[in-house]
């Protein structure tokens, strides 16, 4: 049985003779005889083009995406896991330089950093083949990162989405000219999902509780400006305690700025207000 309405017909890979086996197995005990290519990533997809390619592997998705994009049709789905969390958020930069050819940066927006290095990568394995990706949904859950991209033509791109960030001095990253010292990037400045398409989604009698609440957090924050502030960073800085996330989200809103939560820092917040606003409101706040 298929969960997925309109979905006729799943190539499903891997280069282990077992996990084929498994994978065979479990399709009979759903009533399914759907294609298992017993083949590297690369050979599977040659078997397209596909509506929609799904990668999920242990660790990286790095090597697995120039094939992706080089047999997909435009526009075709795309769904990018990463595991490599750590790498992507900071933790080892250095090996996010040789991965994905750019700087993460270890900090409380470290996630979203990684989700904006890992669009930036794909769109720039895209542009080699005349492509480029829209991003639908981008977030980060438990111990994975992932991305819901479609992949166009690349004259269908409106405005260059990528660049480079460095944190001012309230710990927020912002937009750089170039290269320069401690900067995070190349990475995707664009925003992060479609607002309609996220508002579109709807729990299912499937959806488990925590999935419900992520997709909740989601729809909140779709239509949000880039890199949230973290109210801890507002402390370190303040040299205060930081006031409950719930009257920091109230008094910004009574200054008219919009500000909500996000579901990738429980001490985030998304908000319009410039960072010398933020400073005053959070200081009034700890006062």
């Amino acid at each position: 049985m298929r969960l997925e309405a309109g979905v006729h017909e799943v190539h499903l890979s891997d280069v282990s003779p077992r996990a084929c086996d498994l994978i065979r197995e479990n399709l009979a005990l759903n009533g399914l005889d759907d294609p298992v290519h017993y083949a590297p990533f690369d050979k599977a997809v040659e078997a397209g083009p596909f509506d929609f390619v799904d990668i999920d592997p242990f660790g990286t998705p790095a090597p697995f995406l120039e094939a992706a994009i080089r047999h997909a049709a435009t526009p075709c789905g795309l769904g990018i896991t990463a595991t490599d969390t750590a790498t992507l958020a900071g933790t080892y930069p250095e090996t996010c330089l040789e991965r994905y050819g750019a700087r993460s940066l270890r900090c409380a927006q470290g996630h979203e950093i990684g989700l904006r290095i890992l669009l930036a990568y794909a769109d720039r394995k895209a542009a080699k083949f005349g492509k480029h990706v829209r991003p639908l949904l981008a977030f980060s859950a438990e111990h994975f990162l992932r991305l819901l991209v479609v992949l166009e033509p690349a004259d269908a791109r409106a405005t260059a989405t990528l660049g480079y960030v460095k944190r001012d001095p309230m710990g927020r990253p912002r937009p750089v000219q170039g290269i320069v010292p401690d900067a995070a990037g190349p990475l995707w400045l664009g925003p992060l999902c479609e607002p309609s398409f996220v508002r579109g989604l709807e729990p299912t009698k499937w959806t488990r509780p925590a999935a419900a609440r992520l997709l909740d957090a989601l729809r909140t924050e779709a239509d949000m400006p880039a890199f949230f502030v973290s109210i801890e960073d507002l402390a370190r800085l303040d040299r205060a305690s930081p006031p409950k996330l719930g009257r920091f989200l109230e008094a910004l809103r009574a200054q008219g700025f919009r500000a909500t939560r996000t579901h990738l820092d429980p001490l985030g917040v998304r908000t319009d207000a410039p960072s010398e606003d933020v400073v005053r409101v959070f200081h009034a706040l700890a006062a």
